[in-house]
């Protein structure tokens, strides 16, 4: 009988200890400690990133001024040249001929002249002494003018023919990068040729030029020290360049110029930044991201490591006057700074809020620090 009392209680202890055992559980897991965070306002400089094309601050077309054919191409695609260099010499035989009978028609306008002047001479005295009347030498002093005119006409055509032959040979207008050599020697070429012999590109600074949002031209304005554009742009901050394998370029840039008009197509305004080039690392075509830094006053900052994504949407947890965790969508901008979010709503000043660790949290959970 003993026996049977002893078996009874150890059931009904046994029993106890497990009905006690998972409300002793729920209730430790209704509860974590983790850390938390006041939200609060400050004065930050963030960075917009805009995508951007790059061209050197000159690339000119090179074309041919005369008719010819290529008779040499002293450059290869992507050399770098200077000016002057000769960069092709154009077939040159025509335009040799035109200035050897340029100068031949010098000589003879100058022979006529010395005639003209030689008759004027002779006239002269007889005039004097009455032999003849004024009217024969009105008329040697008529040819000597025509005569010196002539001279002058020869004179402007062998300079006009010697310049021609000068285009037979192209240089370099400036210093540069060589581009594409679509033609190859022997090629028939002209002013009306489709294409240029080649492109020279001065890469010594470069332009980055991209576009900034009509909304964000109208923030710049309204932000930006100065009454006039000039101003503005002189006052804005130096700007950097990430290159296309996400490196930072090494020399920072400025911006030098912004558009006038609005797109109306794309609403956007076109920006303008210039860039050192003095390694010629960067080539026209090249392309990257320019950030612009800016100040933003009394910015929400919302560590990244406190935000969760549902449905699209971004949510913190934050504490009640109970300490319970209640989950908030929040909304922020594009900006970032550092490993923080920018909120524009869905929290306050002074909300606390979830830290890190909010994997572990459920709606409801009371949280301790």
């Amino acid at each position: 009988m003993n026996f049977t009392k002893q078996c009874l209680g150890v059931v009904v202890l046994a029993a106890s200890l497990s009905a006690c055992g998972p409300k002793q559980q729920r209730a430790q897991q209704q509860e974590l400690h983790l850390k938390t965070k006041s939200v609060n306002t400050s004065n930050v400089e963030i960075s917009r990133q805009y995508a951007t094309n790059i061209e050197g601050i000159q690339t000119i077309e090179i074309r041919p001024q005369t008719s010819g054919f290529i008779e040499s191409c002293n450059i290869i695609e992507g050399q770098e040249v200077k000016k002057g260099d000769v960069l092709f010499t154009i077939n040159s035989e025509n335009q040799k001929q035109t200035v050897r009978a340029a100068e031949a028609l010098v000589l003879v306008a100058k022979a006529n002249v010395e005639r003209a002047e030689l008759e004027v001479a002779q006239v002269k005295p007889l005039v004097e002494k009455g032999i003849i009347g004024e009217v024969e030498l009105a008329t040697k002093k008529s040819n000597l003018s025509a005569s010196i005119a002539q001279l002058e006409k020869a004179k402007a055509d062998l300079l006009n023919s010697k310049e021609n032959l000068s285009y037979t040979v192209i240089k370099s207008p400036v210093d540069g990068v060589v581009g594409d050599l679509p033609y190859k020697l022997g090629s028939l070429v002209s002013s009306q040729t489709p294409l240029p012999l080649t492109t020279v590109s001065d890469i010594s600074e470069v332009y980055a030029f991209f576009t900034l949002t009509e909304k964000e031209l109208l923030a710049f304005n309204r932000g930006s020290k100065g009454m006039s554009q000039k101003e503005r742009i002189m006052a804005m901050p130096d700007v950097t360049l990430l290159l296309a394998d996400g490196s930072t370029y090494e020399h920072t840039g400025k911006i030098v110029a912004i558009n006038g008009l609005v797109n109306p197509r794309t609403g956007s305004v076109s920006y303008k930044a210039v860039f050192p080039n003095p390694d010629m690392l960067i080539r026209t075509g090249s392309s990257g991201t320019v950030k612009v830094p800016s100040a933003l006053n009394d910015a929400l900052l919302v560590p990244q490591s406190a935000t969760f994504e549902l449905q699209g949407k971004l949510f913190v947890y934050k504490l009640d006057e109970n300490r319970k965790a209640v989950s908030k969508e929040i909304k922020v901008n594009n900006n970032r700074f550092e490993d923080n979010y920018i909120a524009e709503s869905g929290i306050n000043i002074g909300d606390e809020i979830i830290a890190e660790g909010i994997i572990k949290v459920r709606e409801g959970m009371t949280i301790l620090n």
